[in-house]
């Protein structure tokens, strides 16, 4: 059995999701070689296929999926009996005539995004967006913009910081192209988007056309920053491509609080049916292998000829970080820079002594729920020991008043507190508290360290909100100079603007990295995605700012636009192709506050921070987008792209490398990966020619190999990494005032082969405690003794609910996983309890414990045990056992009692 659900990062903009099985449904695509491709024929024959191992099951269909890309269905499975696990449901059906391949239904649930309705009226929520006079009060003074007028043409900072502030002024604004937006949801009625040109409508969950909604506030953020437009819009808020004509596609409903990948894939399978020229989401899923069937059926619809683009996810930093299907070979994988101005979209609330002997104001970011009440202050406690980056223990909380309706909890945004046991918690879960005020732990890296929008899943959470470390050290202080202290808030709203001069443009902290599960690079380039403001529903106040690369992908997207206008004779990969290659490389930044004088990995950046106006005037175009030298057992001797002159007159051409950053894979432990490293050494390569000249319409080749790695000692055992650029430079009678591109490469020191799949420092014997979900480490020979009562749904009990597990921890995912429990004095593998593939991935980090029902409940009876874990390398050989790495925990011993 495994443990609860872990975290990963599925919706690109923070927080992060959870990815869970889907218990009893299966996607299914179909080879073509039988005549299911008739539906009902399909689900007929997975009903006879289940039926012929014993089970009676009902199969009923979800999606149909009818397209060149897929062809095939979802189909959901209900059998008569609990015995039976997903994988075994899944290995039955693959005998079936027809099948290619098949998954199950993966769902991604966003924690408690269902924001409540404010505790105010309908006639405040209106008038608070006409009172936006006060300059916050408790956020930083220093660097503060001016309110931007909303007449001014557009000094939005991300559009003037990425050229299409200017390619507005030329009226290049992404007339005539069209745009499908995939994601939760959309509220159409704030004014930032009442002007927006929505064609076509689509909720791929019901099948029907609403796609309106007030519950998720995703969506509407997302389709803001590509195509936000109306007379009325505030803070001179517009889209990147106002004036493309969108099409909306809601793949979560309005009364659920997940995605599942079916619907996922049917979204993008109608979308690429209805032709557009642009395809964005800013959903994703931990890195895939290519047999994923969203990444399979994205790259397919990429690779013939539409523009798809996917979030490079936010796990970063770090080697390997990058999201699905972004890591596709054909899809647009989209990074983020921090905005180089922060806005600050907040709201007014009071702090006061219970006698009122003392007051003040200060601002606060609502965030989900928010649903303070109105005209009732709130009763400020805090734990009595200081914020940490690691869980604490439990506080005492002596000090809390009886009646807890009214309290609000101070407390460091994330902060774990530890049970007797060992279990996780937050402290308006642990302690039953309605209301939270969040603050960002006290950092230098970057003034995005301020109060950003947060999102409780705490089922009782009544209202969240968040503060900057600043403003929680001064309401902390008064409760302490004071004794108590209540807040209260109002609906007094305003935006203020910071100047970022810490990590402004630079690769934002959290992007993902690549590269790939094949080694190549991603992503394909930055857009602002780090702090960025746009619409949100009108519970909200119709704006908000939020981070991640959710946010850059439109933008990317929205830039695509405005290339296809211009350049409507373009394909999708010269469009891909020029962004890339007119993008700016930018510096390293550490993730600590500094900037080094070097160039970030390739790994991290792509082509740079994307610059909408060159890419739009470039009068040279290249035959890619990067290129890929991989790992040392399969690096081409060299590579080649064409140099091509779409301008009117012949061009010079001078060409040159400028390194990158370089780093290793792994850490020095040599199990884990590492994060925010980079060193100024670099790779010698040979470019030739060096200099050429191409006449109008005519093209070049250009060669390019390694000569030498850069000088890293570790690069064999911890495999290397290094990057950089080819320069290009048109000089002479050249007319594109744009034409200096660079073009990113990528490789790696050692063979993947190298790189363990099981990490060792972290893969333990454990034991798990089923009544907390609590695993601690254990030593050898630990006694387990069990009742076992085979009527029981878990047959195996054991005291204290106390059960044997193990806790496993993978390098990288694996193409093939296996977890067994060994009899230690035969060696005999008593039963294989788990399997995962690159069709059903094992996702590391997982407990497993057993309890009787695995493997068909089989029982084990007593003796002394182990636990087994075997994944197979990257690039490893599934023939090959020296191509596994295979982990075996110390024994354990179970006794059955009566």
């Amino acid at each position: 059995m495994i443990s609860s659900l872990k975290q990963i990062a599925i919706v690109a903009c923070i927080p992060l999701l959870v990815t869970a099985s889907y218990p009893t449904a299966v996607i299914i695509e179909l080879d073509g070689t039988s005549q299911l491709e008739d539906p009902e024929g399909l689900t007929r024959a997975a009903v006879v296929s289940l039926s012929r191992v014993g089970l009676e099951c009902t199969v009923s269909r979800r999606y149909i999926f009818n397209h060149w890309s897929f062809r095939g269905a979802s189909l959901n499975i209900d059998c008569n009996t609990d015995i039976i696990s997903t994988g075994s449901i899944v290995s039955t059906m693959k005998s079936i005539e027809g099948v290619g391949n098949i998954w199950p239904v993966t769902t991604e649930k966003l924690p408690s995004l269902r924001p409540k309705r404010t505790g105010i009226s309908e006639t405040e929520l209106h008038r608070r967006r006409y009172e936006r006079n006060n300059r916050p009060k408790g956020l930083p003074r220093n660097n503060i913009i001016n309110h931007r007028s909303v007449s001014d043409l557009d000094t939005l900072s991300t559009h003037i910081d990425t050229g299409v502030a200017r390619l507005r002024a030329e009226n290049i604004t992404g007339a005539g192209i069209r745009v499908a937006v995939l994601d939760g949801g959309f509220d159409l009625t704030v004014p930032g988007l009442s002007l927006t040109n929505v064609d076509y409508t689509h909720d791929v969950t019901d099948g029907g056309d609403y796609v309106q909604d007030e519950c998720w506030f995703h969506g509407t953020h997302v389709l803001g920053i590509i195509g936000a437009k109306g007379d009325e819009v505030e803070y001179n808020v517009s889209g990147v491509a106002p004036d493309a004509t969108y099409e909306l596609f809601r793949i979560q409903p309005c009364d659920s609080s997940s995605a599942t990948q079916d619907a996922r894939l049917g979204s993008l399978i109608d979308a690429a049916a209805r032709g557009f020229d642009i395809i964005t989401c800013s959903y994703t899923s931990l890195g895939a292998w290519p047999e994923d069937p969203w990444t399979s059926v994205a790259d397919r619809i990429a690779a013939n000829g539409t523009l798809v683009f996917f979030p490079a996810g936010n796990r970063g930093p770090g080697i390997f970080t990058g999201s699905s299907p972004a890591d596709g070979d054909y899809v647009t994988a989209v990074g983020s820079v921090d905005n180089s101005v922060t806005p600050y979209y907040t709201w007014e609330a009071t702090w006061s002594t219970i006698n009122n002997s003392a007051t003040g104001s200060f601002r606060i970011i609502p965030s989900s729920p928010f649903n303070f009440p109105n005209n009732t202050k709130l009763t400020v406690w805090a734990p009595d020991v200081p914020a940490s980056d690691n869980c604490l223990p439990m506080p005492d909380r002596s000090s809390l008043p009886d009646d807890l309706s009214n309290v609000v909890v101070v407390s460091k945004y994330n902060q774990c507190w530890l049970d007797a046991w060992g279990g996780a918690h937050f402290l308006t879960e642990a302690f039953n508290i309605s209301y939270a005020l969040y603050y960002p732990g006290k950092s230098n890296t970057s003034t995005s360290d301020g109060p950003l929008f947060a999102s409780s899943d705490f089922q009782n959470a009544k209202g969240v909100a968040t503060v900057d470390y600043d403003t929680a050290s001064m309401l902390l202080a008064a409760r302490k100079e004071y004794g108590s202290l209540e807040i209260s808030t109002d609906a007094v709203s305003n935006v203020s603007y910071k100047v970022n001069s810490l990590s402004g443009l630079l690769s934002s902290k959290f992007t993902g990295w690549g590269p790939t599960r094949r080694a190549l690079s991603m992503p394909l380039f930055l857009a602002p995605g780090g702090n960025i403001l746009s619409t949100l529903p009108q519970r909200f106040g119709g704006w908000g700012v939020l981070s991640g690369t959710s946010m850059s992908t439109p933008f990317g997207a929205g830039v695509a636009a405005l290339v296809k206008q211009k350049h409507p004779e373009y394909s999708a990969d010269d469009i891909r192709n020029v962004i890339a290659t007119t993008a700016r490389p930018v510096k390293w930044n550490d993730a600590k506050g500094h900037t080094l004088e070097f160039l970030a990995p390739t790994f991290q950046q792509g082509g740079g921070l994307v610059d909408a106006w060159s890419a739009v005037h470039a009068t040279t175009l290249l035959s890619t987008a990067s290129l890929n030298f991989n790992d040392t057992a399969y690096r081409a001797t060299n590579l080649t792209f064409n140099i091509k002159n779409i301008g009117k007159k012949s061009a010079k051409y001078r060409l040159s490398h400028i390194g990158a950053g370089s780093g290793y894979v792994l850490g020095e432990s040599g199990y884990n990966l590492t994060k925010a490293e980079a060193y100024p050494v670099y790779a010698d390569i040979h470019i030739h020619p060096t200099s050429l000249e191409i006449k109008p319409g005519s093209s070049a080749t250009v060669s390019v190999s390694v000569i030498k790695e850069p000088d890293l000692s570790d690069a064999a055992t911890r495999v290397s990494h290094f990057s950089g650029y080819v320069a290009i430079e048109a000089e002479g009678e050249a007319e594109g005032a744009a034409d200096k591109l660079t073009l990113p490469y990528t490789g790696l020191g050692a063979p993947f082969l190298v790189l363990p799949a099981i990490n060792r420092d972290t893969t333990i014997l454990a034991g798990y405690n089923i009544s907390n979900d609590a695993t601690i480490s254990l030593t050898e020979e630990r006694i387990f003794n069990c009742t076992l009562n085979t009527t029981m749904n878990s047959p195996v009990t054991f005291q204290d609910s106390f059960h044997p597990g193990v806790k496993v921890d993978l390098v990288v995912q694996s193409r093939d996983f296996a977890l067994s429990i060994v009899d230690t004095d035969s060696g005999k593998e008593m039963f294989v309890m788990t399997r995962g593939s690159s069709e059903d991935p094992f996702l590391s980090g997982w407990t497993w414990y057993y309890d009787g029902t695995d493997a068909n409940y089989f029982h084990l009876p007593a003796g002394r045990y182990h636990w087994r874990a075997k994944a197979l390398k990257m690039t490893g050989d599934p023939e090959k056992k020296e191509d596994y790495d295979t982990w075996e925990s110390g024994s354990w011993i179970l006794r059955i009692v009566s």
